[in-house]
């Protein structure tokens, strides 16, 4: 009976080690998740403020083509639009 009780006692040690390992991995993965999440909202939000400014920029250009009146404003802006377009 003793044995019995031992082998229980060792099973239950086993099996708590192995619950507390697998806790602590669902904490650890639950941090990793939180991590990535705040992680892709700063590359959202960078990415929705570089979207911004591009369509600023964009929206600059086509000003400054409309705006145009003789040949060398067009040209200049037209070299204008190539260096914008390089940025992009």
């Amino acid at each position: 009976m003793k044995s019995l009780l031992d082998e229980y006692d060792t099973r239950e040690r086993n099996c708590q080690r192995r619950w507390n390992l697998v806790l602590k991995e669902n904490l650890q993965l639950s941090q990793a998740n939180q991590e990535t999440q705040q992680q892709l909202k700063r590359q959202r939000d960078q990415l929705q403020h570089v979207i911004a400014v591009t369509e600023r920029n964009l929206a600059e250009a086509n000003l400054k083509v409309a705006h145009c009146q003789d040949e060398v404003d067009k040209q200049k802006a037209a070299e204008f639009l190539v260096a914008q377009v390089r940025l992009l």
